[in-house]
């Protein structure tokens, strides 16, 4: 842990990307400011509505979500793998894809093969990201949520290419919410004790709440 608390006070880089929470939450924050009233703009009857109605399930699911989603993970794994935080240049350039995916999904005259390639690159990158980390620090026991990060990416990737066949989107839009909720209960069920955990050592109390994995074997014992 000492090594890892030296490594980031000498991080010399913007302040602005030294965590992945602070561009990203913030332009997930920006982009809904803008998606959500130009949804409400397609719908008065400017446009397309059916293919309005795509854009914005796509970009609240596989764009806003994954960046909210993206920003707590890489500040999160530091802590899981007492690794160092992907920063910096690196998560520059992890931004820039995100931007670049909300881009060619608004534009309307690109073709939709290179739109869904530049879309689909920032939950691949993601999920590259979260596995490498979790290999680096050895923290094999969080590899659940690489799966449901490469999972997630694939729902997007399948969105697409059902997309560009002219199918309806229906099931991988269900399967990336349904990921999402997987997601929200696995790292919740980490989280949540270890806030139960701290109340109850400041209160004296010796009750613990159960480690999360124990808690999941005896779920799947009973």
């Amino acid at each position: 842990m000492t090594d890892q608390t030296n490594e980031r006070a000498g991080y010399q880089g913007p302040a602005f990307f030294s965590y992945g929470f602070r561009p990203l939450f913030l332009g997930a924050a920006l982009f809904a400011g803008v998606a959500v009233p130009a949804w409400v703009l397609l719908l008065t009857g400017v446009g397309d509505v059916s293919a309005a109605r795509q854009w914005h399930v796509h970009e609240m699911v596989f764009g806003f979500l994954p960046a909210v989603i993206t920003g707590f993970l890489l500040t999160a794994i530091p802590n899981w793998t007492d690794r160092t935080p992907i920063r910096g240049r690196e998560l520059m350039l992890l931004c820039t894809v995100w931007l670049a995916g909300r881009l060619v999904m608004a534009i309307p005259f690109l073709p939709p093969l290179l739109s869904a390639f530049v879309d689909a690159a920032f939950l691949v990158t993601a999920a590259e990201l979260v596995w490498r980390e979790i290999a680096a620090g050895k923290s094999w026991s969080h590899a659940p949520i690489g799966g449901l990060i490469s999972l997630y990416a694939g729902a997007n990737i399948l969105f697409h290419v059902w997309a560009l066949s002219g199918a309806a989107t229906d099931l991988p839009e269900r399967m990336a919410l349904a990921l999402v909720m997987m997601l929200l209960a696995l790292i919740g069920g980490r989280v949540i004790p270890n806030f139960t955990r701290a109340f109850l050592d400041e209160q004296g109390m010796s009750e613990q709440p159960a480690p999360f994995l124990v808690s999941m074997a005896c779920r799947w014992c009973s």
